[in-house]
C-alpha cells in the first residue's frame, strides 16, 4: 500500500486511532479495522448507501448516510468533512485543469480539479459548512491509465489539488494516493469517518 505526501504546510497527517475506527464499524457492511488489526465493533447501523459518478459530487447533512465513489483509478476522490456543523461532501475529479475544455466544465465542473474544489465549497457553504473548519480526505490518483510514468495524470490531479487547496488555506488531514491501486471512497455523513476500499482486496483501510 502506497501513500502519497505532500511538501511543505500540507504534508498529510495519517489519523487512525482506535477510536476513530470503532466509530466507522459496521457502516454498510464494511469491516473496519482498529489500529493493531483488531476488529471495531459493529456499533453503528447501515444506512442508505448513496454512489457519485465520474465528474460528480454530493453533500448531506443527512446523518444516516454514507456517500461513495465509484472506483477512482486515475482520477481523484475527495471527502470533506465538517464535525461542528456534522455535514460532509464526497467528489469524484478526473482531470486536473478546466482549460483544455471550458464548455465541459461549466456544465460539469466537477470534473476539473480546479473548478470542481470551488463546486464543492461553494456546496458545502450551502448547507453550513464553515471552509477553514472542513477536514479533507484524499484517495486515489492511481498510475493506472500509465505504467510507464511519462503521463501520470494521477499525480496530475494530486498536485492541482494540493495548489487549491494550499490557495485557500485548507489543509488535508490522511490520504490513500498513487501507486498501481484503484480505490473506492466513502464518507459516513453522521459520524465522519471516512474508508477507502481498494479493488481485489478483502480489507478496507480508515483515514
Amino acid at each position: 500500500m502506497q501513500r502519497s505526501s505532500a511538501d511543505g504546510p500540507l504534508e498529510p497527517v495519517m489519523v487512525q486511532s482506535p477510536e476513530d475506527a470503532c466509530r466507522c464499524a459496521g457502516i454498510n457492511g464494511f469491516a473496519a479495522l482498529a489500529v493493531g488489526g483488531k476488529p471495531a465493533p459493529r456499533d453503528i447501523a447501515a444506512g442508505e448507501h448513496r454512489l457519485i459518478g465520474v465528474g460528480e459530487l454530493a453533500v448531506s447533512g443527512d446523518a444516516s448516510l454514507t456517500l461513495g465513489t465509484q472506483p477512482l483509478g486515475a482520477g481523484l476522490g475527495v471527502a470533506a468533512y465538517d464535525a461542528e456543523a456534522r455535514v460532509g461532501g464526497i467528489w469524484h475529479a478526473l482531470l486536473p485543469d478546466s482549460t483544455v475544455d471550458a464548455a465541459r466544465a461549466a456544465a460539469q465542473p466537477g470534473m476539473f480539479v480546479d473548478t470542481g474544489i470551488l463546486a464543492l465549497l461553494h456546496a458545502l457553504r450551502g448547507i453550513g459548512a464553515r471552509p477553514l473548519r472542513l477536514q479533507f480526505h484524499l484517495a486515489g490518483a492511481a498510475q493506472i491509465m500509465d505504467a510507464t510514468g511519462c503521463f501520470d495524470p494521477g499525480r496530475h490531479n494530486f498536485e492541482a489539488l494540493v495548489v487549491a487547496l494550499g490557495r485557500r488555506g485548507l489543509q488535508i488531514r490522511a490520504m490513500e494516493t498513487g501507486g498501481f491501486a484503484n480505490r473506492t471512497l466513502h464518507l459516513h455523513v453522521g459520524s465522519g469517518c471516512v474508508l477507502v476500499k481498494t479493488i481485489g482486496r478483502l480489507k478496507e483501510t480508515v483515514l
